[in-house]
């Protein structure tokens, strides 16, 4: 594995920034080539800069400068301090909770690379050993469905928790995130894993389910998601846990292009959305999404509101023309 040094200056690339950014280092002492060394504490938006705009956006995309959000930097020079900080490498990681994408180090800064640096290769080769997945949203540009079966426009009943009421008023819970989706839109791993099982049924149709490899790969992909519809959104079931298993059921579909035992990776396109089930004849086409720690469960006990992990738009910021054009067409057809 490489092991280059990073000094400020260093250039960036993030997969949704429109141009690169560059590293600027606010707090050693210690130089390297006149200029200060790159440790794991230069995490912050004032160190990681970029000029251009985020792509996650399609519609009125705002600068990268104005919504970055770093988390922590990985694969660092674990047996080299710098000013009481972890050294940064070529081959150092940074994620953006935005956008949920990976930010790497294309250019190190440094003109003439020496050749008197400690050796780090075995422990770096350690850490390579380490199999993780990074997280890929379950549809391109995901965002949340704004309308009910029938046209009402009431975006808090795609959340979950006791968001949705019967007839008579009582609390009906929702057990995952409908996420906006055509008939027919491609569906992706979120994560490396297996598929588990795949079935239908009267209420959730056609039905995938990925059991997760690493439970530390959800961990790591959890954004910064704040409980938005009132009250009765939910961060999590009572019973919800990450010592055990953990299962992504993507429901309603239109057809699945993964078979049971299958291995898939992240962003692996695993089937078609549809409106199978109970989702037959809406006017809210969508893919229901669910995070548990069961296979098949009902209820809300052990399962996590996937809002918190799936980096979708809400409903402020969702096309909402769009899904009523297809809903004004469900209700033509």
């Amino acid at each position: 594995m490489p092991g280059q040094f990073v000094i400020n200056g260093a250039t960036l690339k993030c997969p949704l920034c429109s141009s690169s950014g560059k590293l600027v280092v606010s707090h050693a002492e210690v130089e390297m080539q006149d200029t200060q060394w790159a440790t794991d504490a230069d995490k912050s938006k004032s160190n990681l800069v970029f000029s251009g705009v985020c792509k996650k956006w399609k519609k009125n995309p705002p600068p990268c400068a104005s919504v970055i959000s770093p988390t922590k930097w990985k694969r660092t020079a674990d047996s080299v301090a710098v000013d009481g900080k972890l050294a940064l490498l070529d081959s150092s990681t940074i994620k953006c909770a935005t956008g949920g994408k990976t930010i790497t180090i294309t250019n190190t800064a440094q003109i003439d690379i020496p050749t008197d640096l400690p050796d780090i290769q075995e422990e770096e080769e350690t850490q390579e050993e380490v199999k993780t997945s990074e997280w890929t949203d379950p549809v391109q540009d995901p965002e949340i469905t704004l309308f009910t079966f029938s046209g009402n426009y009431r975006p808090k009943g795609s959340t979950f928790g006791g968001v949705r009421r019967r007839s008579n008023g009582s609390v009906r819970n929702h057990t995952g995130l409908d996420i906006f989706a055509e008939a027919g839109t491609e569906l992706y791993a979120c994560l490396d894993g297996v598929v588990d099982q795949i079935y239908t049924g009267p209420g959730f149709g056609l039905v995938v389910v990925i059991k997760i490899d690493s439970i530390d790969d959800l961990k790591n992909a959890r954004n910064q998601y704040a409980l938005t519809y009132g009250p009765d959104e939910i961060e999590q079931g009572s019973a919800f846990n990450y010592d055990g298993n953990i299962f992504l059921r993507y429901a309603h579909l239109q057809e699945a292009s993964v078979n049971a035992g299958d291995i898939v990776k992240s962003g692996d396109v695993i089937g078609l959305s549809g409106v199978s089930g109970n989702a037959s004849g809406t006017r809210a086409p969508h893919l229901h999404f669910e995070i548990a720690n069961m296979a098949r469960s009902r209820g809300l006990a052990n399962k996590i509101n996937p809002a918190f992990f799936v980096n979708h738009k809400l409903a402020e910021d969702a096309n909402r023309a769009h899904q009523e054009l297809i809903a004004q067409r469900a209700h033509r057809a």
